[in-house]
């Protein structure tokens, strides 16, 4: 079985929750809850995707130039974990210390959840033979949702959902719409735990279990799930909005160019005027 994971390396979220818990502690944990994973089944893989305010990028497993031979052995420690350890640790460290300087409340989680499933289909892809990998992503978030990711946040939810991988939400801090709705979407789990320093007890009990067994657990539940969307021209969620039959963009209000802002459709302004309340779907007409 393959564990992705994606956490969240936004250093300007993770010190205003420095009173709470301590990001180095959220690796310690972290790499506890891998090496269990790994040391389940031989055959079983772990991939770590940092998700950044401005990039996200594959910290595990390393790139070819990366010599693990120059990892200086311990004789109290299994080698391969010791690998894997040293590796996640200093990959992470220096995707937190390259995002010290932003000071945006959001990360691009719609392109390290893109990289994670790509991973899973290619490694799925390679080993129809052996029959294929089960995979599953668990995403570590402290940061804000960002509105202009939603279509893109949505594409990678439809993505996860054709590949059947479960896709895990452990938020440490405030709220997420759209990691609510990709979560409640592909059978995951998301938590918000009480007690974020007790992190690993969490990782253990809830995200560890194999999703084929979960139905007999009992875990965390979503009873109210927000399934609001976000709007392009103002970038806010809304509850009631125009939205484009087209791309599927959605306005909480008719754009003044009478046109799609994403698609560049052009709105039929006769039909709109007979809509006296907000519709769902905006009639358009198809661009010659």
């Amino acid at each position: 079985a393959l564990l992705g994971i994606i956490i969240d390396v936004n250093g300007a979220q993770w010190a205003r929750i420095r009173d709470q818990v301590d990001f180095r502690r959220i690796i310690s944990s972290l790499l506890v809850f891998v090496n269990a994973h790994l040391a389940l089944k031989e055959s079983n893989k772990v991939l770590v995707v940092s998700c950044g305010p401005h990039k996200s990028k594959i910290l595990y497993p390393a790139s070819e130039s990366t010599d693990s031979a120059n990892i200086e052995a311990d004789g109290q420690m299994y080698r391969p974990f010791q690998v894997v350890n040293q590796v996640i640790i200093d990959a992470m460290m220096n995707s937190l210390e390259e995002s010290q300087s932003s000071s945006s409340n959001s990360v691009k989680f719609a392109g390290a959840l893109s990289m994670a499933l790509s991973y899973a289909n290619k490694l799925s892809s390679h080993s129809i033979g052996h029959g294929g990998y089960q995979s599953r992503i668990l995403a570590i978030s402290v940061s804000e949702d960002e509105p202009s990711q939603y279509i893109a946040c949505m594409n990678a939810m439809f993505t996860a959902q054709k590949l059947s991988i479960p896709v895990d939400v452990c938020k440490l801090n405030g709220n997420s719409v759209f990691l609510e709705q990709i979560a409640d979407a592909t059978s995951g789990t998301f938590l918000r735990p009480d007690h974020p320093s007790g992190i690993l007890q969490y990782l253990m009990s809830v995200y560890s279990p194999n999703p084929s067994i979960r139905n007999y657990l009992a875990l965390p539940s979503q009873s109210n799930v927000d399934f609001r969307a976000s709007c392009f021209c103002h970038q806010k969620v809304v509850s009631i909005g125009y939205v484009c039959s087209v791309c599927l963009s959605v306005y909480c209000s008719v754009p003044s160019t009478q046109s799609c802002m994403v698609c560049g459709s052009k709105y039929d302004p006769e039909e709109i005027a007979k809509l006296f309340i907000k519709p769902q779907v905006i009639p358009i007409k198809k661009p010659k």
